[in-house]
């Protein structure tokens, strides 16, 4: 049984509004899916990556917007994976056309693919699974990467593991980020897991904590991935730097 799994509900995944407090909540993106559009912060990540050919895995998938658009710029295969029954029913709708997605509903700690992945995506999911729970993941999708594979989160980066945020004020949400990052601490987890550090970009957030973008690939493997393709993923993570300044710089006008 998931971590709190009675609160992944459509409604928090389609945007809702809490009987308590009467505010607005939702699993981060939901305006841009009623409006049709990718979250623009995967927007500008992704728009940087080549998944053609390639084997994805999104973990966390959640409405399945991230598989959506591997699927339609030309990836080989790609796996969606999540807990919650009602975001997998939302995935299988808007992924209904694309015949080279498959979703299963299942929690990340139960990953046992015999295919091996490109990509493993997790946007947004560390801070959703306990930590015992995730160094055990970690270890899974070591093991499921390709030689030349590629890990590509992001999560919130917290001061403390204490440290509380506007899901911690709202009665449908408080409790679910169970697991607040430090920088140091998630990046001491991916190197104790023999994950190898591409590059680091933090962005700061209004609501006084901040987003990190990591591109990690399995060390042991580093040796077969290009600097060609190293290169590229610098000059995207670069690119995605420029536009949250500038993102961030209009926001605070």
């Amino acid at each position: 049984m998931g971590y709190l799994k009675e609160k992944y509900t459509k409604e928090y995944f389609l945007g809702s509004i809490d009987k308590t407090t009467n505010r607005i909540y939702g699993a981060g993106g939901f305006e841009s899916l009623k409006g049709g559009r990718l979250n623009k912060r995967y927007k500008w990540f992704l728009n940087h990556l080549h998944p053609k050919e390639k084997v994805v895995l999104d973990i966390g998938c959640g409405r399945g917007e991230v598989v959506n658009w591997c699927a339609k710029k030309g990836a080989k295969k790609v796996i969606g994976i999540d807990f919650s029954r009602d975001a997998i029913q939302i995935a299988t709708e808007l992924n209904k056309n694309n015949s080279n997605v498959e979703l299963f509903e299942m929690e990340a700690k139960n990953i046992n693919f015999e295919i091996m992945f490109d990509i493993v995506f997790m946007f947004d999911v560390i801070e959703h699974i306990p930590d015992k729970e995730m160094q055990g993941v970690y270890h899974k999708i070591y093991s499921v990467l390709k030689n030349n594979g590629m890990l590509i989160l992001s999560t919130p980066i917290y001061n403390s593991a204490e440290e509380k945020d506007s899901s911690d004020f709202i009665e449908a949400t408080k409790g679910m980020h169970c697991n607040k990052q430090t920088k140091e601490k998630l990046v001491s987890d991916l190197v104790k897991h023999k994950f190898r550090q591409y590059s680091i970009n933090v962005w700061g957030r209004s609501d006084g904590f901040s987003i990190s973008a990591f591109l990690y690939a399995n060390i042991l493997k580093f040796k077969e991935f290009s600097a060609r393709q190293l290169n590229r993923v610098i000059h995207s993570v670069k690119i995605m730097y420029k536009f949250f300044n500038k993102f961030l710089k209009i926001k605070n006008e």
